[in-house]
């Protein structure tokens, strides 16, 4: 995860450099992925780190890019720990459109994701598709930055809702401290039922 985690950053750097305006972040995450089917109920406590990039493409459309990958080294079953280690990578890539202008602008937004599970002993498995979301943002007159969002995610034999929002300050038009969350509630074809919920922070770079 370190190699996809330096080739993203690396990416996103890149497209700063070719933005006429746009932000980068780096952020610590933790959090947790549960999956229950009725039966059996899985928990992981997880943490990693967020790698995000926004870059304007447009006064009223934006391109936006995150890497999110954490991993757990116990895994809880039914109340028995066990030992063993999980990575989880979520990769999303997409264009947000502004729907008005103002103090706080209220975008659509349209994304391909990637979603690779890596358990040990097993292998891994890639679920593939996309994200359509609505929601609301502050403009960057304002010292203080915030969004957030609800969309509709499917991956494969996957679906369900994802929900996400961040909260920062602008320590200078360089910098800026930043946090967030970022979660699904998705189930399978099996009736297994997912629940991936993430809080992060970290720094924003903006040009």
């Amino acid at each position: 995860m370190k190699i996809k985690g330096l080739i993203a950053l690396l990416t996103l750097m890149f497209c700063s450099g070719a933005s006429a305006a746009g932000s980068v972040d780096i952020r610590y995450a933790d959090g947790n992925l549960d999956a229950e089917d009725g039966f059996d109920e899985i928990e992981t406590d997880r943490d990693g780190f967020d790698l995000r990039g926004e870059f304007d493409i447009s006064d009223q459309a934006l391109i936006g890019v995150s890497f999110l990958s954490t991993e757990s080294d116990e895994i809880d079953l039914n109340g028995v720990s066990y030992q063993g280690d999980i990575d989880l990578d979520i990769l999303r890539l997409g264009v947000a459109v502004k729907i008005n202008e103002g103090p706080a602008s209220l975008f659509g937004k349209l994304e391909f994701a990637r979603a690779t599970l890596d358990i040990e002993g097993l292998g891994d498995e890639s679920e593939n598709g996309g994200i359509v979301s609505l929601g609301a943002r502050g403009e960057n007159n304002s010292p203080f930055i915030w969004d957030f969002e609800v969309g509709y995610v499917k991956l494969s034999d996957l679906d369900g809702i994802t929900y996400g929002g961040n909260i920062g300050f602008k320590l200078n038009p360089q910098f800026a401290l930043i946090g967030g969350i970022q979660g699904y509630d998705i189930e399978d074809e099996y009736d297994v039922e997912y629940d991936i919920f993430h809080w992060t922070i970290g720094v924003r770079m903006l040009f």
